[in-house]
């Protein structure tokens, strides 16, 4: 979304999605930072300039990992948790 404080410029989103098994799926990168590390699904590259972006990040599953229920969907701009969302499959 519009933020007037960050500044603008290329950005690397981080994309998790956690299963009701609570499964990381897709890539399964990790980023480190200070003492904690980030489990990432997927990783995209935008440029940000302080306005609302949209983003469509591709996370490919394995069969097995596609179960019925809750999925959470969080999104990071480094360290920085900027969104979360949740999707029920049935």
């Amino acid at each position: 979304t519009p933020n007037p404080i960050a500044e603008k410029g290329d950005r690397v989103l981080y994309v998790q999605v956690i299963n009701p098994k609570n499964n990381l799926l897709g890539d399964k990168g990790s980023l480190v930072f200070e003492d904690k590390t980030l489990n990432y699904s997927k990783s995209t590259k935008v440029f940000y300039e302080n306005e609302e972006l949209d983003v469509c990040v591709l996370v490919d599953a394995n069969q097995g990992d596609l179960v019925e229920g809750r999925y959470v969907i969080n999104v990071f701009d480094w360290p920085n948790q900027v969104a979360t969302s949740t999707m029920i499959l049935k």
